[in-house]
Formats: C-alpha cells, structure tokens, sequence
C-alpha cells in the first residue's frame, strides 16, 4: 500500500494516492499509519479542515495518550495552514509539556512562531529552555536557526558553535 502510494506521489498523482488512502481508511478507519500518511497528503494538497478531520480520528484512537501527539501536530499544521497560529502555538505548547514529547514537538512550535511573525518569542522560549538545562542541544540548534532567520547571522554562529561544544556524540 505504502510503496503504491508513494508511487503515486512520485509521479505527480497526489490526488490518486489520497484517494487510495481514504478507500483502505473507509475499510480500516483504525489504522494509525494510514491515517497519518492520509493527514499528510492532506496538508500538501493543502485541506486544512481535511486534515483536521483526520486529526480527530487519531486523537480517539490515541485515548489522550499524551505520549502520542501525532494528532496535536498535525492538527497544528492544519490551524497554521488557516492562519490560526496563536492556537496552533497554544496546541503545541500543550504537547511540548510532556517532557517525551518536547524533541518532537519543538520544531514545529519554534517555526510556528517564526512563520507567525514572532521570532523573539521563539528565542525568549528557547532561551528559557537552554537556561533550565544547557546541555539541551536542540534547543541551541532552533535558536541559531531563528537567530538566522531574523538575520542575526553572528548570534547565529556563536549559537551554533555551542550547540557543537555541547554535543559530546
């Protein structure tokens, strides 16, 4: 199924592969891999309330399972997708408080902020989090990213420079 629609994708037939995915979900609404793939070809072909849509069917198989935010994401995608960014940020921010959570959810809650127009919000939240642990080395990594975006290319580099002190693997 997957290397099928994969296929699809490949040669520009998105609409064939969603299809395909929204029969085998119509005969297996269960199923967690066919759901997410279905959400994410959905946010591509950008149908946000699709999305949504899909989203809500993973969060009743995920029974407010904090330790899955497969749905919160991408129903985050979908509210940044409909320029409903301040309740993306607040859906992430709720998943990224579960400290299994947080390497999966940050970047998505870090661009969101940057594609909402609120850069230094990012570096003020990625700059707590390096000042509550330092050796966080995602952190430092997002923040010389929006440091780069906001064109701030020396503080870039200075963060970037850490982040590769930090990391001992």
């Amino acid at each position: 199924l997957f290397p099928y629609t994969r296929f699809f994708r490949l040669y520009g037939k998105s609409d064939q592969a969603l299809r395909t995915l929204e029969n085998v979900t119509a005969r297996a609404p269960a199923n967690k891999q066919v759901l997410t793939l279905l959400a994410q070809l959905k946010l591509e072909a950008r149908d946000w309330t699709g999305a949504q849509e899909v989203a809500d069917q993973l969060n009743k198989l995920e029974n407010n399972n904090k330790a899955d935010t497969t749905a919160d994401q991408i129903k985050a995608a979908a509210l940044s997708g409909l320029n409903k960014y301040s309740e993306s940020i607040d859906l992430l921010k709720s998943a990224a408080e579960n400290a299994s959570n947080k390497q999966t959810v940050l970047p998505d809650l870090i661009g969101t902020y940057v594609r909402s127009g609120h850069p230094e919000t990012a570096v003020s939240y990625l700059e707590t989090i390096i000042q509550n642990d330092p050796t966080d080395i995602q952190a430092r990594v997002l923040l010389g990213s929006v440091y780069s975006s906001m064109n701030e290319q020396d503080l870039a580099e200075q963060t970037f420079k850490q982040a590769a002190d930090e990391d001992n693997g």
